[in-house]
């Protein structure tokens, strides 16, 4: 329910708050010339955890509601609403 969604929702938060303090950390322990390079990694990092959530964490923390990628059935290509039909239907 609601509650759900937002525990979800907060705990996404607190892991964006948790991926800024690793940045701070990793920039201040190297030289100010590769800082920028370490900031691109942890923004790779956080575009990759983002990736592999949608699609495969989702499912899992949804109890494989789900389905494969966040999508409502096993087909990458369907196109499915809210309400179970599908816009092709």
């Amino acid at each position: 329910g609601a509650s759900d969604t937002f525990w979800l929702l907060f705990c996404c938060a607190l892991v964006n708050f948790m991926q800024v303090g690793f940045a701070m950390l990793e920039t201040g322990s190297v030289r100010q010339k590769n800082s920028m390079n370490i900031l691109i990694k942890n923004l790779l990092d956080v575009c990759s955890g983002a990736l592999a959530w949608f699609a495969f964490g989702s499912s899992i923390a949804r109890d494989g509601d789900g389905a494969v990628f966040g999508m409502h059935s096993r087909s990458l290509f369907s196109v499915v609403e809210a309400d179970g039909v599908g816009i092709s239907d």
